[in-house]
């Protein structure tokens, strides 16, 4: 897992679809007669998940938080999540309670603009 998020998005989509064909292949009874199509499911469930860049985001969140303070990947999805989309930054700023730091300086609104634009590359 460390190996394709150290990938650029484009190469984890590559990556991911070519692991999906491979695991597919195993699994589906379809194309072995072998196969088990309740692991064919779940490779299809993961599958469904890891190809949305904005639900990937959010499995690597929690599975970072699963892995506890100690090893610090818990810090950085509190502090620091993966935000795919404008909607993702929002949200964790808001839980962060940023808006409220923002309107009570001086100057916020031009602080929560230059946060918003700096978001909106997030979109994909």
């Amino acid at each position: 897992m460390g190996e394709v998020r150290a990938m650029s998005k484009d190469e984890q989509d590559e990556e991911i679809a070519t692991a999906f064909l491979r695991q597919i292949q195993i699994w589906h009874s379809n194309f072995n007669e072998d196969g088990d199509d309740e692991i064919a499911r779940e490779v299809m469930m993961a599958y469904d998940v890891l190809q949305d860049r904005e639900k990937r985001a959010r499995y690597n969140n929690l599975a970072d938080y699963d892995k506890g303070w100690l090893a610090g990947k818990r810090f950085k999805a509190v502090f620091w999540p993966e935000c795919e989309t404008v909607a993702q930054r929002l949200t964790w700023l808001k839980r962060m309670g940023v808006g409220y730091l923002l309107a009570f300086l001086p100057g916020g609104a031009a602080i929560g603009t230059a946060v918003l634009a700096d978001c909106s590359d997030l979109s994909g």
